[in-house]
């Protein structure tokens, strides 16, 4: 043998056994495999582009899918866990990967195995018709019966013409060597998912509980499982000079399959003709159409200047964030969008969402916030009558700040009809049914809302109040745990009244230690109202206290003193709340907490100056 070939060849089963102890581990690239071989990358990548016509890291990748086809043909694991286990710290790159490879997926793979591994045991037990018995004939009568009904209940109650399709966008990734390019790569994200929400008979989940998985190291079936859903969008977005690639996978979320990817390269100026193709592509793949009734997409929004919608997405990154310091950067960015291009609608219905949320956690006063919000959404629908958002918004402050129930359902019902899958649009209006104490139809606007936003700490939040003045304490429990979890911050106040209810009073008292943190000097004093009164006493001996702190509110104190059972005090508080309209009054009619005073001549005239007393019944 020619010495050169048998150098060559010693080289490469040198990189091969290198290879076959590192493998496993993602960080393992080029400049280490160099490093194990003793020369330089560059050397590395010519010797191999000479030797097997590719690069280095082509080689690696090559070697690594090699292993997972051995492993997926041994059918030892599933797609997720092959594609770690061989070194891809992405499954979805790994099935894109696989597929430009082997020009079909994991999955088809792992499918195709299973197929001829079936047939090989048919074929191993076909039994001797003669030895046929009657008892051998009849079962196999019934398992045919069987199947055919499982194959009719599948096509009838499992179909997407009886279940729609269930999709969810995972956080793009900013592939910019910029990281304050990832605005960009949410805002585009953003627009994709609202898109794809106007597709019928497909159910997106929100943005909101998709931020939940920036980052994950969930599988995509975990994925699935969580969100009940069928199907998940990838994507990854790059900005260069003047053009924007985005990179997309559709895979088949409860099978990890890949059924589709689509590599976008356009000039930026054309970003939103292109969302809209990106809808039609996805939902052409998922064998669903946009119907004639679900043409409001945004690009009719689109502002003239690039520059403002540039500006206007770091607006929204920063406002889904919902602290006070990421609101106040919104408003910065939602302002100078509006600088740049005076009539861009969803700018000004950015702002009303800012100062509307500001107002609502006491970030804001109230009288000028409401103002703002109010004149923003309203600037906004003169631009644009359509913005579910803005519609929504407005409908909260007919709700929380006028106290106009008629106008308040109308502004919300426009914005879930406009956009049936906006999540906030249906929170906002289950709010609304319940301080009307349309319980089945708060029930029902709230269930909408998190079966697009199952993430949502409030939307888990409001549930569990909507259980509670239902009186379904223990469901009213666990929505409230949800919120919690997501939050990271318990509602002992919550927890503390729903287990009065429940007659756990032991319970309800540690609640009621861990809300007022009690320190040791309290703690006996407290043990000892507990045991000569229950916990009425210690909560009335808590809200005489309270009254005496200067901006308590009159609302809460109510409350504490209706579950305390002392009505003449938790009376005279809600006339003083009412007087001073405080934010959370419109909820007493209905507020399990009262329940006692319903029948009372002092509370139903509250409510009929609140303008509640009407028929606003389901």
């Amino acid at each position: 043998m020619d010495p050169l070939i048998s150098m060559n060849q010693a080289f490469i089963e040198k990189l091969y056994g290198i290879l076959e102890e590192n493998y496993q581990d993602e960080n393992f690239g080029v400049k280490e495999l160099a490093s194990e071989a003793g020369i330089s990358r560059s050397q590395l990548h010519r010797k191999l582009q000479t030797l097997k016509g590719m690069s280095a890291s082509k080689f690696i990748r090559s070697f690594r899918l090699e292993k997972a086809h051995t492993l997926l043909e041994n059918n030892v694991s599933t797609v997720s866990e092959v594609s770690y286990a061989v070194g891809f710290n992405s499954p979805s790159y790994f099935i894109k990967c696989f597929h430009d490879h082997y020009k079909c997926s994991p999955g088809e793979l792992k499918s195709l195995n299973s197929i001829n591994n079936v047939d090989r045991l048919k074929q191993q037990s076909i039994p001797d018709e003669r030895s046929s018995s009657v008892g051998q004939r009849i079962w196999v009568v019934v398992m045919a019966t069987f199947v055919a009904g499982l194959v009719i209940f599948n096509l009838w109650y499992i179909s997407p013409k009886n279940q729609p399709l269930s999709l969810a966008v995972l956080p793009f990734r900013n592939l910019s060597e910029d990281p304050s390019n990832q605005y960009f790569s949410d805002g585009i994200m953003d627009m994709i998912t609202s898109q794809l929400s106007h597709v019928d008979g497909l159910n997106v989940i929100s943005r909101t509980t998709m931020e939940h998985y920036r980052g994950t190291t969930r599988t995509i079936p975990e994925i699935s499982k969580a969100l009940n859903v069928s199907y998940i969008l990838e994507g990854s977005v790059q900005r260069y000079a003047d053009k924007t690639q985005i990179i997309l996978q559709l895979i088949d979320a409860k099978e990890d399959r890949h059924l589709w990817s689509q590599n976008y390269e356009r000039a930026y100026e054309d970003i939103f003709e292109l969302q809209g193709a990106i809808a039609q592509d996805v939902a052409k793949q998922l064998k669903v159409t946009i119907g004639p009734n679900k043409d409001r997409i945004h690009q009719t929004k689109a502002p003239k200047n690039f520059e403002a919608f540039n500006t206007y997405l770091k607006g929204r990154f920063f406002w889904h964030r919902r602290t006070e310091e990421d609101l106040k950067k919104s408003i910065y960015y939602f302002e100078k969008a509006i600088e740049i291009d005076p009539h861009y609608a969803l700018a000004y219905a950015g702002l009303a969402d800012a100062y509307f949320i500001m107002v609502w956690w006491g970030w804001y006063d109230v009288e000028m916030g409401i103002a703002k919000a109010r004149k923003y959404v309203d600037m906004a629908l003169n631009l644009d009558s359509k913005d579910a958002s803005a519609h929504a918004t407005l409908g909260g402050i007919l709700a929380w700040y006028d106290w106009n129930w008629e106008m308040a359902e109308e502004e919300l019902k426009k914005a879930v009809s406009i956009d049936p899958q906006y999540a906030t649009g249906h929170q906002y209006y289950a709010e609304l049914l319940d301080i009307l104490g349309r319980n089945r139809e708060a029930r029902e606007q709230i269930d909408l809302a998190l079966k697009y936003n199952p993430n949502s700490r409030v939307g888990n939040s409001i549930s569990a109040m909507v259980f509670y003045n239902t009186g379904n304490f223990k469901r009213a429990l666990e929505e409230q745990t949800k919120s919690a979890e997501i939050s990271g911050i318990p509602d002992y106040t919550f927890c503390m009244k729903n287990l009065m209810w429940l007659e756990d009073q032991e319970e309800a008292l540690n609640c009621f230690k861990k809300m007022e943190s009690v320190n040791e000097d309290d703690m006996a004093q407290i043990d000892l109202l507990f045991k000569n009164g229950g916990m009425e006493a210690v909560l009335r001996a808590y809200a005489d206290r309270l009254e005496f702190k200067s901006g308590e509110p009159y609302y809460k104190l109510g409350t504490l003193y209706c579950l305390a059972k002392n009505y003449e005090k938790a009376l005279e508080c809600l006339e003083k709340s009412y007087e001073a309209r405080e934010l959370l009054m419109p909820r007493m009619k209905n507020n399990y907490d009262f329940k006692e005073l319903r029948n009372e001549p002092r509370f139903l005239k509250l409510v009929e100056n609140m303008g509640q007393h009407k028929n606003f019944e389901e």
